[in-house]
């Protein structure tokens, strides 16, 4: 970790707690201004770390003993009786010798703050007081005030944020279509890669944060008008998001964002990389692509280049950053397709799995493969179960009943058309319940060998069985699956469809137009890493960026209302709630982007505190709101049972969703 990754962390933890902080702050102040009197401004729960209180200075652990010793001394001396004292009499001998009511703390446990008030205590309606300044005498107004001040600070912080990040430019990724996963709803609407999105849904997309934000909150099974730029020309596409599995069935479009065409920055291990899947150095520009000249945000250019090489290596220039210039190729492979699926499949026929790459000391990974390597059978060491050519599911399904029994297997590999035994292969567990062999897959490029095949499928209409390996397609040579594809993509409607295996078998199917553009829907990726394109999101001047950050700031709120109605309609499941440990990994990821994504994170952070605060639920901001509400209409507060009872089912509803939420974060970051 570098020195401004570090410094950036620090600030992190810095700005969680002065979001806290500044919640808390605007209690404080409309306490203050109301004249409810305030015994405590703390940040965290919990003993005390070290106070500080006006007149007795910093103190490890509380003063509230030493006040209270001081301000009878002072009663004493003034002939008074220091044991009948009330608490302003109190407040009052401690104002003459210069010594202040509140208290303010850092205490053990900082997840949270709180503004202790006179007369005011969560847990128990009956702490209450009889001085004029406590908050149980203040009226209904004053004490909404006061209740909803964190929230409007916190709307006000995340307001100034978004305005200071605007002043500075926020970088990051345009609202650009990078990739375009097959069988998703971007595919089936004719998005492209290289189209700028404008708005989704009536919702402008400054940039694609706003994508990942925004398409998920949309209606399930409804399509929605996405606006396009497309070579200087906007149209609008109907599209229909679609639940993606990996992400809890959250609604996704099937598209990213588009990378620099430039090699990454240099990280730790990427030397172990074999060099076919890093044709690109660090930092290394493209500068031309088939001879054609590019910059670096025309990623469109070489996705063409990429789709219509058909799995053939594409020829770039690049420059190192010193300014040297050499010719590099690039492969491809198959683009994962959209939900469950990590393959692709071709009329139907499933490939075998293929080795990517690994990383790592040999001596820590369970077995040694290298690139193209190809995984032919699967056999449990002295048994007999035994898979042979697997596809990508049945290969997962079979290393999760190896490694949950806790045994070896003997694993046959294809290298340079020999085959290679590997025994005594113990699994990895990756995952919950899942395992794995430390290596990257992706699609069998060597030969066109059928692992296996999908139900009613073309291929399994026409009769096509697991173990086969096509030769030819309609008349065509094939040699791998990026020919069967190519051959499948030249194929028409209602003309039948000739596949010829080694052994010499013939199977025929005539494929409708809609079965044929089903088997038509795959496209290809570079095997190559590459920098993040990003733009800088720069308001002109200063008065620009703050109106930016007030509309910004409006979108988040609102953005995480309808959140919560997804959550509430079904549409969105709660697996996507982070808690504590979620929003921290989170926050360490993006602080190591730059200070300007740390900036829009605590604004964000700033803006969902707002809105998680004033939910009607008891504890909560927003159900001292209802209580107070309540209060203002009928005359009387809520009976003693029922306030107890509510903040106690609000407590517990409070700390179930902490649980919840935080064993989810467990679970993807052990997943990850």
């Amino acid at each position: 970790m570098d020195i401004i990754n570090l410094l950036n962390l620090l600030l992190l933890g810095f700005g969680f707690g002065f979001v806290i902080f500044w919640h808390e702050l605007g209690h404080f102040l409309a306490a203050k201004l109301t004249g409810v009197k305030v015994e405590q401004f703390a940040v965290g729960f919990g003993q005390a770390l070290v106070c500080y209180r006006k007149g007795l200075g910093l103190r490890v652990g509380g003063t509230h003993k030493e006040y209270l010793e001081r301000a009878k001394a002072a009663i004493a001396d003034d002939g008074g009786n220091p044991a009948t004292a009330g608490t302003a009499e109190l407040d009052a001998a401690a104002a003459k010798i210069g010594l202040s009511e509140t208290e303010y703390r850092l205490n053990w446990l900082p997840l949270g703050g709180y503004v202790k008030m006179l007369g005011q205590e969560d847990l128990d309606p009956n702490a209450t007081s009889t001085d004029p300044r406590s908050y149980n005498k203040a009226t209904v107004p004053r004490r909404m005030f006061i209740i909803s001040a964190g929230v409007i600070m916190n709307i006000i912080l995340a307001g100034i944020l978004f305005g200071v990040l605007f002043t500075i430019g926020f970088n990051s990724p345009p609202p650009v279509v990078g990739s375009v996963q097959p069988g998703s709803g971007a595919q089936k609407a004719g998005i492209e890669v290289g189209d700028r999105m404008i708005s989704f849904d009536g919702s402008i997309l400054h940039d694609f944060t706003k994508v990942s934000l925004t398409v998920p909150l949309a209606d399930v099974g409804e399509e929605v008008p996405l606006v396009i730029e497309r070579d200087g020309e906007r149209m609008t596409l109907m599209v229909e998001p679609l639940p993606a599995a990996e992400l809890n069935d959250a609604l996704q479009l099937g598209v990213g964002p588009p990378p620099a065409l430039r090699g990454p920055k240099p990280v730790a291990g990427m030397d172990e990389v074999p060099s076919i899947f890093r044709p690109l150095k660090p930092l290394e520009s493209i500068t031309a692509i088939e001879g054609t000249p590019v910059e670096a945000d025309d990623f469109a250019v070489l996705d063409a280049a990429i789709q219509n090489a058909k799995g053939k290596p594409v020829t770039v220039t690049v420059v190192s950053p010193e300014g040297e210039q050499r010719t590099a190729q690039i492969a491809s492979t198959f683009t994962t397709p959209f939900g469950a699926d990590f393959m692709p499949n071709f009329a139907g026929m499933q490939p075998r799995v293929g080795v990517r790459a690994q990383a790592g000391d040999p001596e820590d990974l369970p077995i040694v493969l290298e690139p193209n390597d190809t995984i032919v059978s699967l056999t449990r060491t002295g048994g007999t179960d035994r898979l042979e050519h697997p596809d990508f599911e049945q290969f997962r399904e079979f290393l999760n009943i190896i490694g949950d029994a806790g045994a070896t297997l003997d694993v046959v590999v294809s290298r340079g058309g020999e085959l290679i035994t590997i025994a005594d292969v113990s699994p990895v567990k990756v995952g919950s319940g899942q395992y794995g062999l430390n290596f990257n897959p992706m699609v069998d490029a060597t030969a066109a060998v059928v692992a296996g095949v999908e139900e009613d499928s073309l291929a399994a209409t026409a009769g096509i069985s697991a173990g086969a390996e096509i030769v030819a397609v309609n008349g065509t040579a094939v040699a791998n699956w990026f020919d069967v594809d190519a051959a499948i993509k030249g194929a028409e409607a209602d003309a039948e469809m000739v596949f010829i295996t080694a052994e010499g078998e013939t199977f025929t199917v005539t494929p409708t137009a809609d079965q044929l553009a089903a088997a038509q829907i795959n496209r290809y990726a570079p095997l190559a890493a590459f920098d993040e394109l990003k733009q800088p999101r720069k308001a002109d001047n200063v008065g620009q960026a703050m109106w930016w950050g007030v509309t910004e700031t409006k979108d988040m709120v609102t953005k995480f209302y309808l959140t919560l109605r997804q959550i509430f309609r079904g549409g969105l499941s709660p697996k996507n709630l982070q808690g504590p440990v979620g929003i921290l990994h989170t926050g360490t990821i993006l602080s190591g982007k730059g200070t300007d994504w740390m900036i829009w994170f605590l604004a964000v952070i700033s803006a969902n505190l707002a809105v998680v605060n004033f939910l009607p639920l008891p504890i909560l901001d927003g159900g001292h709101m209802v209580f107070l509400a309540y209060e203002g209409a009928t005359g009387k507060r809520p009976s003693e049972k029922f306030h107890i009872a509510t903040q106690f089912a609000g407590l517990a509803l409070i700390a179930a969703l902490f649980l919840f939420v935080t064993f989810n974060d467990i679970v993807r970051l052990v997943t990850w």
